[in-house]
């Protein structure tokens, strides 16, 4: 079982008092740790905020058995392409006279 805590000593509290920058970058730990999971062919049984007693213990992810639903690790990062942003001025977008 892994157990993902967040450390407030590593916090900014002058630009983050509310700690929501430190909870963004756990979230992306998590997702990095159930995709490495997922890699090595398991599911992971993830629990958010598990313990109310601890509010710093954010997830606990378990490996539980052989994955069947391949098809979620394929979808990540293979979206469809974003479509381009035309970079000319806007009035030759809109057809009106600057």
């Amino acid at each position: 079982m892994f157990r993902l805590r967040a450390d407030p000593r590593g916090a900014l509290s002058h630009t983050d008092p509310e700690l929501r920058a430190l909870h963004i970058g756990c979230g992306a730990a998590l997702m990095n740790l159930r995709v490495a999971v997922a890699h090595e062919g398991w599911e992971a049984a993830t629990r958010l905020l598990p313990d109310p007693v601890a509010p710093m213990l954010l997830a606990s992810v378990t490996p539980t058995s052989a994955m069947t639903h391949v098809q979620r690790v394929l979808r990540l990062g293979y979206g469809p392409g974003a479509g381009k942003t035309p970079r000319r001025p806007v009035h030759d977008v809109l057809d009106i006279e600057p």
